[in-house]
């Protein structure tokens, strides 16, 4: 029987706030040749042969860490803080082009449909009593 062995490597990441890269070598099975009775030497029950391959296979494994989680939290918070700059701009642009066009145009801002209803009622009042 012969066995051919390959490299492996494990490339863990065991840092749990900042990168910290381990490797950890090892050797397993890459494959086997099984002889029949035939094949074997005279007077010998049972011979085996092992021998190294090439052949090397990596993994690499890293795990969610702490500034991740702080960087995707960061992440959320500049995207809505960006959403609420555009809106509250595109407000505070449009309040101050009313209110430019207001001063431009004399045009005063009490001019509510509740003011008119209660200016109207206030000058019927007026009327009422001067009859």
């Amino acid at each position: 029987m012969t066995q051919y062995l390959k490299n492996i490597e494990v490339h863990s990441d065991v840092g749990y706030l900042f990168s910290k890269e381990e490797i950890i070598k090892d050797h397993t099975v890459d494959s086997m040749i099984e002889y029949s009775e035939t094949e074997q030497e005279e007077g010998k029950l049972f011979t085996m042969s092992i021998q190294l391959t090439n052949n090397i296979e990596i993994y690499s494994r890293s795990y969610f860490k702490l500034q991740d989680l702080g960087a995707e939290i960061g992440a959320v918070y500049g995207a809505l803080h960006m959403v609420f700059a555009v809106l509250f701009g595109l407000y505070n642009n449009s309040k101050l082009f009313s209110s430019i066009i207001n001063k431009f145009f004399l045009i005063k801002e009490d001019f509510t449909p509740l003011n008119r209803q209660k200016k109207s009622f206030i000058n019927l009042k007026k009327n009422s009593e001067m009859i």
